[in-house]
């Protein structure tokens, strides 16, 4: 779900982890995201929460893993 518009669908993939200790671009998750991977962009130009190396966009993040928050996964 996007950040800027809480009902719209941004992405979809799958849940990886719930596990606060998983790694995304080798920093821990913590207790308030989940790992999710990215399978389709459906807004490639929304900004990821948190970014790292070189994936600032859904559109950047599709095909790898990401930490999203979980108040925004469905």
């Amino acid at each position: 779900m996007s950040v800027i518009e809480r009902n719209e669908i941004i992405a979809k993939g799958y849940l990886k982890s719930m596990d606060p200790n998983a790694e995304v671009g080798g920093r821990a998750i913590g207790r308030n995201n989940y790992e999710v991977h990215i399978n389709v962009a459906v807004k490639g130009d929304e900004d990821l929460k948190i970014t790292y190396m070189h994936f600032n966009t859904i559109m950047d993040a599709q095909g790898v893993s990401i930490a999203w928050p979980k108040s925004l996964n469905i």
